[in-house]
């Protein structure tokens, strides 16, 4: 072998002992850096983890007071939002039609049934409970919201609190059929109320197919059945059946 091979050999041998001490050098550092045990080190914040899951909807809390009978009484119901939504996207259509009436809504069957089990256990009238229920809320003609005329859904009349004659009686009228009870709409030019078949009652009723409807006003308070405001006796109405 001549000087300069191995003169290669021997470079070649100084890198490779070279590149061993460094690199058992470099494993004999602990993998964690050394704190002192007399010193208060802050422990790391934990990193933040987002919900598994993430509610696509929310209930909207609602709490009625009303008078009847004997004394005040009160309900709370909690109507999911997206049952809400789902009303205030459908198509309006004709005010006065059976179009509104949502009497198979989970939310109006509900609200019929504490309602019915509340007036059965007092024995009241389930039509003038439920009535004076729906009379507490605020009559308010679609006129001071901005509308012609802007027909609503029960649960947007119950989710707001508001309706004009048309809102409350689409929604009286869906309590008192989800409770059973055989109910028409009473229309007139300017005005719209409920008839609720009964056979011993007392007051103005309207006749269709041999059963008496009587008058049921759902914007006042204290109305019973039977009992109809005088700018309306007389008058002549349009029977719309259910």
């Amino acid at each position: 072998m001549d000087k300069q091979n191995k003169f290669v050999l021997m470079i070649s041998l100084l890198i490779l002992f070279l590149f061993m001490v460094v690199y058992f050098w470099v494993q004999s550092f602990p993998e964690e850096p050394y704190l002192p045990e007399n010193k208060n080190y802050p422990e790391p914040e934990p990193e933040y983890t987002p919900p598994k899951t993430t509610a696509t909807y929310r209930n909207i809390p609602k709490h009625f007071e009303w008078d009847y009978g004997y004394g005040s009484w009160t309900y709370d119901i909690a109507i999911p939002s997206q049952n809400y939504q789902y009303y205030l996207n459908k198509l309006r259509q004709d005010a006065m039609s059976t179009y509104y009436l949502t009497y198979d809504d989970s939310t109006i069957m509900a609200i019929a049934k504490t309602l019915s089990e509340k007036a059965e256990e007092e024995k009241f009238s389930k039509t003038e409970f439920a009535a004076a229920f729906i009379q507490s809320l605020n009559y308010v003609p679609d006129e001071q919201i901005g509308y012609d005329e802007y027909p609503k859904f029960p649960v947007e009349t119950l989710v707001e609190e508001t309706g004009d004659c048309e809102d409350m009686s689409y929604l009286t009228a869906s309590i008192i059929l989800a409770m059973g009870i055989d109910t028409v709409l009473i229309v007139f030019d300017n005005h719209m109320a409920v008839g609720v078949w009964c056979s011993n009652c007392h007051g103005t009723y309207y006749e269709l197919d041999e059963r008496q409807y009587f008058y049921l006003e759902t914007t006042g308070e204290g109305y019973g059945l039977g009992d109809i405001p005088d700018e309306y006796d007389g008058q002549k109405a349009r029977i719309i059946k259910i």
